[in-house]
Order: C-alpha cells, then sequence, then structure tokens
C-alpha cells in the first residue's frame, strides 16, 4: 500500500530537512501516551512545526521544554486551494461552512449552500470535496450543472468519485523544501518569516 498524501508530505519535509543536517521526528497526539512538550524534551527538539494551530499555553508548554521556535500550522501557501483569501478584493467574500466526513454534515451545509445561490465549493481538502459530492448526491442534484465542487491534494481516490474530483494539486518536494528553508533562516534569526506567524522565546 502506498503512502497517503500527508505521509509524502511528511516523507519530503523529513527529506528537505535533512539536507540542513536536521532530523524530524513526528508526534501523534492520538498515538502517544506522551505530551508533546514530553516529547520534545525528551529528543531536545529545537523546532515545533503543527499541522494544526497550537494554543497559547501549548505553544509556551513547548518553550519551556526547549523549543526555540514554534511554527504553527501550514505554511500559508502549503495548498493553492488555502490562501483563495488574497482574492476577496475582487469576488464577493465565501460563504464559509463546516462539512464534517459524513453524508448528513454535507447535506446541511449545501442546504446552507443553496439557501444563498452558491454554485461552486472550493473545500479544503479532497477529503472534503468528497463528502460534499456525497452531500449532492443525497440532495439529488446534478454535478457541476446544479453545484461544482473543487478539492486539493490530488488524491488517488479522488479519480474514482461520480463524477470524478476536480481536485488541485502542488508540488510536495518544492513545498517541502520551502518549508526546510523557512525552519532554517528562522532559527538563524531572521526578522521575517513567510511560512506564516512564529512564537520565539528569549533564552539567556
Amino acid at each position: 500500500m502506498g503512502l497517503g498524501r500527508g505521509a509524502l508530505a511528511v516523507e519530503e519535509l523529513a527529506t528537505a530537512l535533512a539536507a540542513y543536517g536536521l532530523t524530524l521526528v513526528t508526534h501523534l497526539a492520538a498515538a502517544h501516551g506522551r505530551s508533546l512538550p514530553d516529547v520534545c524534551a525528551a529528543v531536545e527538539a529545537s523546532v515545533v512545526v503543527g499541522f494544526s494551530s497550537f494554543d497559547q499555553d501549548t505553544v509556551q508548554a513547548l518553550h519551556r521544554a526547549g523549543a526555540d521556535l514554534v511554527l504553527p500550522s501550514e505554511p500559508e501557501d502549503a495548498s493553492p486551494m488555502r490562501h483563495l483569501g488574497r482574492l476577496q478584493a475582487e469576488l464577493e467574500p465565501p460563504v464559509a461552512l463546516t462539512v464534517h466526513l459524513e453524508i448528513a454534515s454535507a447535506a446541511q451545509a449545501i442546504t446552507g449552500w443553496r439557501e444563498q445561490a452558491v454554485t461552486g465549493v472550493c473545500a479544503f481538502n479532497d477529503e472534503t470535496a468528497l463528502a460534499v459530492l456525497a452531500g449532492l448526491h443525497d440532495h439529488g442534484l446534478a454535478i457541476p450543472t446544479d453545484m461544482a465542487a473543487v478539492g486539493a491534494d490530488d488524491i488517488p481516490t479522488a479519480r474514482l468519485a461520480v463524477p470524478p474530483l476536480t481536485t488541485v494539486c502542488w508540488d510536495l518536494h518544492d513545498v517541502a523544501r520551502h518549508r526546510a528553508a523557512t525552519i532554517v533562516t528562522s532559527l538563524a534569526g531572521a526578522s521575517q518569516v513567510s511560512a506564516g506567524a512564529t512564537y520565539r522565546c528569549s533564552r539567556a
């Protein structure tokens, strides 16, 4: 079985960081009994890169554990579907609704979109877009005539949808190289970082 898109992204980042002499250690909250700060302290992590945002208490705990730099969430440019807000100056604000990976959740969101005359959905990722397609089928709507859906990540199962899902992909290798360079630049004390918000701590 091949690696999923998320696993491939981690693998590419590990390879890119290795070019700088850095080692990537992953922590899955659901698979470890130890907290992230404890693991960071055990491996003496200098940088913590999150795949979701950290609250301020977690950031402070990570700094106390020895992390010099905490980069929450993905870099802003990680996906072409995740920075469509840049176009909002020219377009109407999007109608953003939460869609869980369940048909009922997607169908409820589609009801809301239909009430506001939405004709197309740009989903956060392909899994969410597939849920949207299932919700559209549940409503008996034609795709894309009644409503279109676009995903992001180009996962293999996207082509198995009915109709096949339109999806956007990006070069994981380039994203990983950019992310690794951002981490190294940040560690060097650069005043500006191109990968989104960063939290720093002052250490004597």
